[in-house]
């Protein structure tokens, strides 16, 4: 049986071992709340985490575009970006597909063909890889204009106030020395 069909049958089998991966990157209550609550409206993320992994290995085996494989990594990726990862971390849940490929099929790699086209699979998540990193600088440089955005625009406020306060400052000294002279010149 070839190796596409393989991962087809082991399809749940494969994504449970990828998601459960995913979010051990997560403290142990985050991580049962991810996996564990199937609400989407409860659970947004690991709604999205679910369904971009599913997205994904299914992009793979039907071998689909890169704009394909990119809006299913945005999906996981949008979260990550913002959360404390390091670029590795953030990207690494791909290379765990692997692993989770070699574990569920351990007993069919030991024929020599179906090895091979594991090892050709392999290559493909490899190129997935380097689509998500690509997704996710994206959104990291997305995150940073907006926060220099956000910071440009507290300068901005911060300095038409300070302006609006030396133009009080200086208009009510203007009218202290009016007044002075004012009470000068009447004497």
């Amino acid at each position: 049986m070839p190796i596409g069909n393989l991962l087809k049958d082991r399809r749940t089998a494969i994504l449970k071992r990828w998601r459960d991966s995913l979010t051990s990157a997560y403290p142990l209550q985050g991580a049962q709340f991810l996996s564990g609550q199937k609400d989407r409206f409860a659970n947004p993320v690991g709604h999205a985490f679910k369904t971009g992994l599913e997205e994904l290995f299914d992009g793979l085996l039907a071998r689909a575009d890169a704009e394909t494989l990119e809006k299913a990594l945005d999906r996981i990726l949008a979260v990550r970006a913002v959360q404390d990862f390091t670029a590795a971390q953030a990207v690494g849940f791909v290379f765990h597909l692997k692993n989770c490929i070699r574990e569920e099929l351990k007993e069919e790699l030991h024929d020599m063909e179906r090895l091979v086209e594991c090892v050709e699979f392999s290559g493909t998540i490899d190129g997935m890889a380097l689509l998500a990193f690509n997704v996710y600088m994206k959104r990291r440089d997305k995150l940073h204009d907006l926060r220099a955005t956000e910071v440009s625009q507290r300068m901005r406020k911060f300095i038409d106030r300070m302006n609006v306060m030396y133009e009080r400052s200086n208009r009510e000294a203007e009218e202290k020395e009016e007044h002075k002279a004012n009470q000068d010149g009447c004497q």
